[in-house]
Formats: structure tokens, sequence, C-alpha cells
């Protein structure tokens, strides 16, 4: 729900893309910033996060929605909660 309410957006943006420093900028201040994230997304490059069912819906409904970001396959992410879990391990 919070995902999908018309009133949610994306204010920050952090990624790093394989060994590159990691970047976190304002989208409404710098969107040109988002190339290298539409790039990683069409080649179909792995995203790593913890809890990745809220990036996916944050993607889905705001960032491809409001902004026109490219589709994101569910295979494209690998989440860190869920490995945790299987391991044992506080989530």
């Amino acid at each position: 729900a919070y995902a999908a309410d018309p009133s949610t957006d994306i204010l920050l943006v952090s990624y790093a893309i394989e060994d590159n420093p990691s970047q976190c900028f304002d989208i409404k201040e710098e969107p040109e910033r988002l190339v290298d994230l539409y790039h990683a997304i069409k080649h179909g490059l792995r995203f790593v996060a913890h809890n990745t069912l809220f990036e996916a819906f944050i993607i889905k409904y705001v960032g491809q929605r409001k902004y026109g970001w490219p589709k994101m396959t569910i295979s494209q992410f690998r989440d860190t909660m869920h490995l945790c879990g299987r391991a044992g391990l506080p989530l």
C-alpha cells in the first residue's frame, strides 16, 4: 500500500555498481546521475539489498510509474534478509 500510494516518492538513490564507489544523490537535483543505474537494470545486473521486496515495490510503483525507469525482473534481486534467515541469523 505504501509504495502504490500516489504521494510516495523517491528522495534519494544509493547504489554501487560492481567495484565502483557507492553513490548517493537526490534524483530531483541530479536526475542525470541515474544513467548508470538504468544501464545496469537494462543489462540484467543483479541488485543486492536487505529486504529487496521493499526495493522492488518502490522501483515498480514509483520508479517505473512516475519516472519511467526500466523494468526489473525478480531474478535481478539478491535479498540479504532472505540469506540471513536461511542461515539462522537475525533479520
